[in-house]
């Protein structure tokens, strides 16, 4: 199942470099080219569920990463779909101690580690929900524009700090907030074929891991957060140090 789901890495050369002892274009006697600056290419995939604010400080976490390996890396990030609570119904309930019996000490871990990533956590942060059909709106995100990472914040946004309930008339907002049509996004996700599709994601990713988050890239599979603050070092080891092995 993990080989169906890993994304393979690839070298480009990008050059961002200009000409020595000129400006662009001036390549006066002497002047000499700098050499392309080979960069990777790096595709990650992402398993997470909108009902784990663990997925949304690692997704800060991997934010940081690759900026922090602009110069090396070009990376790509593939969300796959999971849910936590597939069984419940699509209106917020309260949180059922899912997270364990020390639940008082995993809130703290939590607020602190997002706090160092610049998220701000309400007291709904302990509210679940079924995120199926958040997952049918990032498919959709996803066939309209090519990147869907921008809504995977908002909906992150929505549930653990704006504390929203994601239920349709929700999703349908928060699909306009990212310039997508409201028309077309509510057609998508009362789209049986398009629920279908995700369900079955859903079935493939809950073969491949029982927590979330849950990263993937090069063949290599991370089952915890790890900080993401380390560099792509041979795209082997994506993810050190930070917060142990929290998650959902």
């Amino acid at each position: 199942t993990a080989v169906e789901l890993c994304v393979n890495v690839t070298e480009t050369t990008i050059c961002h470099g200009q000409p020595h002892g000129g400006a662009i274009g001036d390549l006066g006697e002497g002047a000499a080219m700098r050499s392309p600056v080979p960069k990777k290419r790096v595709e990650i995939s992402v398993i997470s569920d909108f009902a784990c604010p663990w997925c949304w400080i690692g997704k800060r976490q991997l934010d940081e990463a690759i900026r922090a390996n602009a110069d090396q890396y070009d990376v790509s990030i593939k969300w796959l779909p999971y849910q936590l609570f597939p069984h419940q119904s699509f209106h917020t309930k309260e949180h059922d101690g899912a997270f364990g019996a020390e639940t008082i000490e995993v809130d703290e871990a939590m607020t602190s580690a997002a706090q160092t990533v610049g998220i701000n956590l309400s007291p709904t942060y302990s509210r679940t929900t079924n995120t199926l059909l958040c997952h049918v709106l990032m498919d959709f995100a996803l066939d309209c524009t090519g990147d869907n990472t921008q809504l995977a914040e908002r909906l992150f946004r929505a549930t653990f700090s704006d504390g929203l309930q994601l239920n349709l008339e929700t999703l349908i907002s928060l699909a306009a907030e990212v310039a997508l049509d409201q028309d077309e996004a509510r057609a998508y996700l009362m789209n049986h074929t398009a629920i279908a599709k995700v369900q079955r994601a859903v079935q493939l990713t809950s073969r491949t891991t029982t927590s979330v988050p849950f990263y993937i890239t090069a063949g290599n599979l991370v089952s915890t957060i790890r900080g993401v603050y380390g560099v792509f070092k041979g795209n082997r080891q994506i993810l050190q140090g930070g917060f142990g092995s929290a998650g959902c």
